[in-house]
């Protein structure tokens, strides 16, 4: 099959082979498949050898267009080989490669190759004349003050700033382009380098160091450095120690005189890094790499502190281990960066039976901060909550948080949740556990109630995945009997009977109004909805009747108003949705993540089509309007139960003496836009709109996402209400 890698595919060999691989950033196979089988490279080295072999003996001469088939003695596969020829592109007459690929670095005048590196050492220089020494030294005592270490390298003379110093680093020929995670713990920065056109960069050498966190002052050199070439860009490979802990990047001419030594405090934030999302979510420049040093300055200046400043806000954090004691913020990578930088060390487990035997505790020495963050175990504090110094307010508090892939750390979502979700679990939470506050000067840039508080690094479905194989999640026996009244609206007699059938299992017994709609007075139809409930065990309605004046003749004060589209499949989701609404006496209506089938790839796969109606946007095309949205949040809301602004009408309950009290529009509402005004009006009127992925139902047939702009017109939903409407509702961003 075109595009398959051979089966005695030799990657060792392959990268070795051809240096452009590791260039590229790709896995050997992933490489050949794409370039190398288009380019006629060798798959693997025996391989190419019999391609020699074959060539020797043939007795006619192979010219470069043509193909020599060899048997390989792994499945008898016959490999296709296009023996070297003419390059695809000439090179130029003029070509060097010495102008474009970096040489090693040469040795370090006055500096011993088994000299002992810290940040005295680097402090003395020599340094080129001007402003250069003040900026290196800023670098170097900001290192030392975020590991508490001695300032020798402060001259009395001179007040050294906090900052990454990283100047050097953002201009011209050394400036870093983009730095990202090639793997785990290769760091890989992608440098400007020269222009022919410009001033020659071969005199300019880098070399970075990093230090473990038992001993943040003995600091080794990544590798030999690099000689930038004349002509740029320029890939640089660094590994790491270790790749929570602080980087320090020299640039120096080939004498041995230092141009500039930068700080990055918080190598992680880099794409492929754990808190990349953090970056992500505050991305303003269109260069990622200005706001990652614009980021790490804020960062650094208040993980460091001053004079006067209150200490960090967070002062312990709890993690619920997870089942398999596998929680994110409790590897050892994690625990060494926190004792390192934060000094948050793992409590000793309390011998307390009455303890949660699942949590366990990191905490400052000393007495605690008026802080605790809460997290589950899939969870991992961001850089900001870490380093805030302002209290956050309230005594529980559900901020901000972010949700990546654990695997790539993909930032995928941002989740904010009202204060006032007290329903909401599983979720980080930040809540007071002493009285002691501080107060906050307008330099302290990091809010620990309004940032993004943790990353939730989830393993997410994949696209083509279905989601939905395994046993419900609520227990059966659950669904207790209910006393409802159902708003059925019936187009098609199997589905409309099979579906009366079961909320009467569901029922037990109990009664149950069925108001109908019927889109036809066909008789099949008719006649399907008399086998199910008997003929006088549902009533007809108008398809025009409006929600609200049904409401005030309905029987029961649980109102279920659903399509015959749906198919209830999980027998206690109906009781779980009706055990909220009745526990509740805010929640004015509760539905729950209606999925439907989608073909993909040929598959017939279930995939998120409703869970709950967000604001998306605002709109100042004309009038300002306020958009609505069925985003699919399955990934950013899993097990999760959360306030929107309104339910679809697919299948909702509500409550009957909430909805009958509605008042009535003063002019038609488009059918579209109807389940967004009721739930503007409950809002109105003090109540909440809930909605969950903890159970599910299946829905048939096509449904179109709604996403509108004020579908109601723009007065209905005016700029003075937003504030209090975005307050009291969940609120999605997709970061990608």
């Amino acid at each position: 099959m075109a595009g398959r890698v051979p089966a005695d595919f030799n990657a060792d060999w392959y990268q070795a082979t051809y240096p452009d691989v590791a260039l590229s950033g790709l896995r050997p196979q992933e490489h050949y498949r794409r370039f190398g089988r288009l380019m006629g490279r060798s798959p693997n080295g025996a391989a190419a050898s019999r391609a020699e072999e074959a060539e020797a003996a043939s007795p006619v001469p192979l010219d470069g267009g043509a193909l020599v088939a060899v048997e390989t003695e792994a499945a008898g596969q016959v490999v296709e080989l296009s023996p070297e020829g003419p390059a695809i592109i000439d090179r130029p007459a003029d070509f060097d490669a010495a102008d474009v690929l970096p040489a090693a670095a040469p040795p370090r005048h006055g500096r011993d190759g088994n000299e002992r590196i810290s940040i005295e050492t680097m402090a003395e220089g020599p340094f080129q004349p001007g402003d250069v020494r003040a900026r290196g030294l800023d670098a170097l005592a900001s290192y030392a003050r975020l590991f508490g270490l001695p300032e020798t390298a402060e001259e009395p003379d001179v007040e050294l700033r906090v900052s990454c110093g990283a100047q050097e680093f953002q201009v011209g020929e050394a400036r870093i382009e983009n730095a990202w995670f090639a793997d785990r713990s290769t760091l890989r920065l992608m440098l400007a380098g020269g222009t022919n056109a410009g001033p020659a960069a071969s005199s300019l050498v880098i070399r970075a160091y990093q230090a473990s966190p038992a001993s943040p002052n003995d600091l080794s050199t990544l590798g030999e450095g690099i000689q930038l070439p004349t002509v740029g860009p320029v890939f640089l490979d660094l590994l790491l120690l270790h790749p929570f802990m602080p980087l320090l990047l020299e640039l120096s001419d080939t004498e041995g005189k230092t141009r500039g030594i930068a700080l990055m405090p918080f190598p992680s934030l880099l794409p492929g890094g754990v808190h990349w999302a953090e970056l992500k979510a505050q991305q303003t420049e269109a260069n990622p790499m200005d706001d990652f040093w614009s980021l790490s300055e804020a960062l650094l200046k208040e993980a460091v502190g001053g004079r006067g400043w209150p200490r960090r806000s967070v002062g312990s954090f709890a993690v619920d281990r997870g089942s398999t004691e596998s929680a994110v913020a409790l590897s050892g990578e994690v625990q060494e960066w926190l004792a390192a930088v934060f000094q948050l060390n793992l409590e000793a487990r309390s011998a307390d039976p009455d303890h949660a035997a699942n949590i366990s505790r990191l905490s400052l020495q000393g007495p605690s901060a008026g802080l605790e963050l809460i997290l589950p175990s899939d969870c991992m504090p961001t850089i900001g909550v870490l380093v805030s110094r302002r209290p956050g307010p309230g005594d529980r508090h559900l901020a901000p948080y972010l949700v990546a892939e654990a695997d790539s750390h993909r930032p995928r979502w941002s989740v904010l949740l009202p204060s006032t979700s007290e329903t909401c679990t599983n979720v980080p939470i930040l809540r007071s556990h002493s009285t002691e506050t501080g107060e906050a000067g307008e330099e302290w840039g990091v809010d620990a109630g309004r940032g993004h508080i943790a990353i939730a690094l989830r393993r997410l479905a994949p696209e083509s995945a279905a989601r939905w194989e395994e046993e419900p999640t609520i227990a059966a026996d659950e669904a207790g009997p209910a006393q409802l009244s159902v708003v059925l609206e019936a187009s098609e007699g199997a589905r409309a009977g099979a579906l009366m059938t079961s909320l009467r299992k569901f029922a037990r017994g109990a009664p149950i109004e069925f108001l109908v709609k019927l889109s036809s007075n066909e008789g099949g139809l008719v006649n399907e909805l008399n086998r199910s409930c008997g003929e006088g065990g549902w009533s007809a309605i108008s398809p025009d009747a409006d929600l609200r004046d049904v409401a005030e003749t309905a029987q029961n004060e649980t109102i279920l108003v659903i399509s015959d589209q749906v198919r209830l499949e999980d027998p206690a989701a109906l009781g779980f949705l009706c055990a909220l609404l009745e526990g509740d006496g805010s929640i004015g209506s509760v539905s729950c993540l209606l999925k439907g089938e989608k073909v993909i790839k040929k598959l017939a796969v279930l995939q998120p089509v409703s869970a709950g109606i967000f604001p998306s946007g605002v709109s100042f095309s004309t009038a300002p309007h306020l958009s609505f949205a069925e985003p699919d949040v399955f990934d950013a809301l899993p097990e999760l139960t959360y306030p929107v602004v309104a339910n679809t009408l697919l299948m909702t309950l509500f409550r009957r003496s909430a909805l009958a009290a509605l008042p009535r529009p003063s002019a038609p509402v488009p059918p579209s836009a109807l389940d967004i005004r009721i739930g503007l009006d409950l809002m109105d009127a003090g109540f909440g709109n809930w909605c969950t992925t903890k159970v599910g139902a299946l829905l048939c047939g096509p449904h179109q996402r709604r996403d509108s702009i004020d579908p109601f017109g723009g007065v209905y939903v005016e700029p003075r209400r937003w504030a209090d409407l975005l307050e009291r509702v969940s609120l999605v961003r997709e970061l990608f």
